[in-house]
């Protein structure tokens, strides 16, 4: 199976970068003195992969594990993206790259046009480096704790979609899959912190997600 490499993005009150213990969700583990590891599954699966700092503190990611090579960047704004991507995506020479990113720049309070500059640099660089891999870009999600944000997430998700359209990249669009009928985020797709989601939520990503793997 393809080797996937992870990046984390967990930092102290003084926001030092702190040694990171992996638990990829195979029961495999790993210590890293860095902020980004790398795994290769065994099998065909679903698989949700775990950073922990010192603390306790822990970042998720769910990770489909198929034939296609797909680099996952968990926990990380698109600047960390755009600056790993030659560590971390383009040496694997993947054949398809889903990413995944945004709204913790949204909330860092990076307004919606200076997020998609760095999203325009992430898929000019990939497709550069990467020309005949298929790009895939989830859109921003809605979540019950950032839900004050919601109008930059819609106005960088209205900014990418008609970026990929121009440039041929798939844009998956997640955020109206995750809203009730009033509106609002379905408060039983999330965990109790109203941000990360459960395995009712990750249901709606495997849906909208898997047709566009190849």
């Amino acid at each position: 199976m393809p080797e996937i490499a992870f990046i984390g993005d967990i930092t102290d009150l003084d926001q030092d970068r702190m040694v990171f213990s992996w638990d990829f969700g195979d029961g495999t583990t790993a210590e890293s003195a860095f902020r980004f590891s790398s795994h290769a599954y065994s099998a065909v699966g679903t698989y949700t992969a775990y950073a922990y700092d010192p603390n306790g503190n822990v970042s998720s990611i769910k990770v489909y594990e198929t034939a296609v090579s797909i680099p996952a960047d968990g926990g990380s704004q698109l600047a960390d993206s755009v600056n790993f991507a030659g560590r971390i995506v383009i040496p694997y020479a993947p054949r398809q790259v889903v990413v995944y990113a945004g709204g913790n720049d949204l909330n860092a309070h990076k307004p919606a046009e200076m997020v998609y500059g760095d999203f325009v640099a992430l898929m000019e660089k990939l497709q550069a480096q990467l020309p005949h891999a298929r790009l895939a870009f989830i859109s921003s999600a809605p979540n019950l704790k950032r839900w004050e944000q919601v109008e930059q997430v819609r106005r960088l998700n209205t900014l990418a979609a008609a970026y990929c359209r121009r440039h041929g990249i798939i844009f998956i669009n997640v955020f109206p899959l995750m809203l009730g009928p009033d509106g609002h985020p379905r408060p039983d797709i999330f965990v109790e912190d109203g941000l990360h989601m459960n395995a009712n939520g990750y249901a709606i990503w495997r849906e909208a997600v898997a047709p566009h793997l190849n």
